[in-house]
């Protein structure tokens, strides 16, 4: 599947100006029809704000490792509290990327 192979190479780590850039050659490689590129950037305006959610908590939980193993005498038990919370969003990401990547498949023909 030709979106597979894009959104693999242009994950939702992108930054937004190159996302825009990757949409336009998406939309040029699988000839997307009008009600296509439509239903497709509505439902990723979705998508993305849900993962730079995720992302950010997850930047959150970072620091907050980072900054435990800093100290002097780092409280093991807290640690495990944090990477267990990292660990968590890191599926909710996944997750929320297998879902993106069924509903887009449901948006384009068989051929697409």
């Amino acid at each position: 599947m030709v979106y597979h192979r894009w959104f693999i190479n242009h994950n939702a780590s992108c930054p937004t100006d190159k996302q825009g850039k990757s949409f336009e050659r998406l939309k040029q490689e699988l000839s997307l029809s009008i009600e296509q590129e439509r239903r497709l950037l509505q439902y990723r305006r979705v998508f993305h704000g849900n993962v730079d959610s995720i992302s950010s908590k997850m930047k959150e939980e970072r620091r907050l490792l980072i900054a435990e193993l800093k100290q002097q005498d780092p409280d093991f038990s807290r640690l495990e509290e944090i990477i267990e919370r990292i660990n968590r969003l890191q599926l909710e990401a996944q997750k929320k990327v297998a879902e993106h990547l069924l509903e887009v498949k449901k948006m384009l023909e068989p051929e697409q």
